[in-house]
């Protein structure tokens, strides 16, 4: 059996719509273009991950005091 039948007798099988979106919707991202990421791109990822990993970060009622601060100026 091909792994295209096998998929195929896999998916038909699946009744669960919540499984098949996900399926679906891997398929079609996999057709779209790659994101290139920079060397930049990935230290601003690398630091924004770790300064989450150290609870370096701003509640969202923080972030808003934090603005409204800055619009009251």
């Amino acid at each position: 059996m091909t792994t295209k039948a096998k998929l195929l007798e896999r998916i038909n099988h699946i009744e669960n719509d919540i499984y098949l979106e996900a399926i679906l919707n891997y398929l079609e991202d996999s057709e779209k273009e790659p994101i290139i990421l920079s060397v930049s791109d990935t230290e601003s990822i690398n630091t924004s991950t770790d300064q989450i990993a150290s609870g370096d970060f701003l509640s969202q009622k923080e972030l808003e005091n934090k603005i409204n601060g800055w619009i009251e100026k």
